[in-house]
């Protein structure tokens, strides 16, 4: 078969085309894997990571054993959940005592001290468990803690009896672990305590969570 002049110079300005093409994604794909953000991005094989967490230079999900260990049918002693305020930070452990994962969260009131008394909006210190888990229409998905514990009502009563807390205030309650609001993840990247003493992860961590963390689970909140 014979080409005409045209339609081989057609032929010719397409290929050349394409393989500019695929240079210029060579050299874009190239800047993008070895800049500043990209390699913060990609620290310690962090993963659900995107641009809000270079701006805000915001704690990512990190994972050690997690792929090894997480069970879909797990028991209550498979794991437990340690939350350090003063870090932002929430760890899951195996019954070995092994680092699963951890997830970056957010609290109530900024100075991050123990609740008082209802309405200070301050998140609890202690040991406690998880009582339900639920969707919810406003924060995804919504697990029930047990506060307040026995731990909480002594450390109240005596913080009462030092004249610490008003007589007529009560301990409060409602205490649990949740999402955010709709399309509102960059409020645990940017670090604000917007609850009212719950604490709060990203909406895809709290589904993750929601996936293999059953009812029972010890929940430790320390600052």
């Amino acid at each position: 078969m014979i080409c005409r002049p045209h339609a081989f110079g057609l032929i010719m300005l397409f290929c050349c085309s394409m393989m500019t093409q695929a240079v210029f994604a060579q050299k874009r794909a190239y800047a993008a894997a070895t800049s500043p953000a990209m390699a913060m991005y990609h620290k310690d094989g962090a993963d659900y990571v995107n641009a809000e967490h270079a701006y805000y230079k915001a704690p990512l999900r990190k994972a050690t054993i997690y792929a090894c260990y997480k069970k879909m049918t797990a028991g209550k002693d498979d794991y437990y959940i340690v939350i350090e305020k003063n870090k932002y930070l929430m760890s899951v452990y195996n019954s070995n005592d092994e680092l699963m994962i951890t997830y970056p969260v957010v609290f109530g009131n900024d100075d991050l001290s123990d609740k008082m008394c209802e309405g200070d909006r301050k998140t609890p210190e202690g040991t406690f468990y998880i009582l339900n888990k639920k969707k919810h229409d406003k924060w995804d998905k919504y697990f029930s803690l047990s506060y307040p514990s026995e731990e909480s009502r002594k450390k109240f009563e005596e913080r009462k009896a030092e004249g610490l807390i008003a007589a007529n205030v009560g301990i409060g309650g409602g205490i649990g672990l949740h999402g955010t609001w709709q399309r509102d993840d960059i409020s645990v990247d940017r670090k604000d305590n917007w609850t009212w003493g719950c604490v709060s992860t990203k909406n895809c961590y709290i589904d993750e969570l929601y996936d293999y963390i059953p009812v029972g689970t010890k929940v430790i909140i320390k600052r």
